[in-house]
């Protein structure tokens, strides 16, 4: 399953980590955005990680599944990222 996941963490140093753990699943399509693809266990995985590093009184973490319909309706303002290329409409 492809889904979207995006953050907002205000320590660098855990912000960092949670990109480098989310570029072990996907692609960053903007700065604290990624779209990843993963089975059900990598899920769990990535989504423990992820709780681990976010403080709830001042971080968040939110994720989308993507059906291969939301893909498709898909729009980059620029320069598409290589994630969102294929079936996406540039403007």
């Amino acid at each position: 399953m492809r889904y979207l996941v995006s953050y907002d963490i205000a320590d660098a140093r855990r912000r960092n980590r949670a990109g480098h753990l989310l570029m072990g699943f996907g692609e960053r399509v903007q700065e604290s955005v990624y779209e990843v693809e993963l089975r059900e266990p990598q899920w769990h995985g990535l989504s423990a990680g992820l709780d681990a590093l976010v403080r709830y009184e001042s971080d968040q973490w939110r994720a989308w599944r993507l059906c291969a319909a939301d893909r498709q309706d898909v729009t980059d303002l620029g320069l598409p990222s290589a994630a969102l290329a294929m079936g996406s409409t540039v403007i």
